[in-house]
């Protein structure tokens, strides 16, 4: 795997368009730690990239790749194959990115960002991502449920 990030020590290129986009990944982070189901390790790792969000626009702790977010999945499990969509916030070697996934017709969104490089993510989605994190429950339709996915994990430099 390349290192897409090389210079991992400087601040994130945080515009003031982004801040809101920011703000709701932590309100995401509080809705999903705030979850009768999620797991004392996945609170962990939902704290962890909590604090690193706050922080922007510093740069992650050296060591942190993580991930928080959710996929849905059929609750009829004959009819779950894979997940139906995803809403994740992730850090890994450095590169910051939110986006969801819903199906294979949706664009979706992606905000991907690296220490030091200029931020030229197109927000024209973000909205959405915004409105749907702040009620994730709303997002699923009858037939559905969340899996919540938060971890952290140990990567070689």
């Amino acid at each position: 795997m390349s290192d897409f990030c090389q210079n991992k020590t400087s601040p994130y290129d945080i515009r003031n368009e982004d801040k809101p986009l920011i703000k709701a990944a932590i309100g995401f982070a509080d809705w999903l730690a705030a979850r009768p189901d999620v797991t004392a390790a996945q609170i962990k790792a939902i704290n962890e990239m909590r604090l690193f969000l706050q922080r922007l626009p510093a740069p992650p702790p050296p060591h942190l790749h993580g991930e928080f977010g959710f996929e849905s999945h059929a609750d009829d499990a004959s009819l779950d194959h894979g997940h139906l969509g995803c809403w994740t916030v992730s850090v890994c070697r450095a590169m910051l990115e939110i986006f969801y996934i819903i199906n294979e017709e949706s664009d979706g969104f992606s905000w991907e960002l690296c220490p030091g490089h200029v931020n030229r993510n197109d927000l024209a989605n973000a909205n959405d991502w915004i409105e749907q994190v702040s009620s994730p429950e709303k997002l699923l339709p009858a037939g559905q449920h969340i899996v919540i996915q938060a971890s952290t994990w140990s990567v070689v430099d």
